[in-house]
């Protein structure tokens, strides 16, 4: 299994507890990452948020993860001009 974190440092950290080995960060955040979790059917996908408006889904590919931006809020959407 693979515990994921994330904090202030505006990274994703991967762990494989069973191995004692450390994964490379996902990085792409701006800001904090306030949340994560993995996909409940199979474990496979890890979606990330952060305080900077994104959302990033990771995804095991060849032994890795990888991640993308899925969404970002836009500021222009919550100003309304008068």
């Amino acid at each position: 299994y693979i515990v994921a974190s994330g904090g202030e440092d505006a990274m994703v950290g991967l762990w494989l507890p069973r191995h004692r080995r450390i994964l490379p960060p996902l990085l792409g955040h701006k800001g904090p990452v306030l949340s994560v979790a993995f996909s409940p059917r199979d474990s496979r996908r890890l979606l990330s948020g952060g305080a900077d408006g994104t959302a990033s889904i990771a995804g095991r590919r060849n032994r890795g993860y990888r991640a993308c931006r899925l969404h970002r809020r836009r500021e222009s959407a919550r100003r309304r001009r008068p």
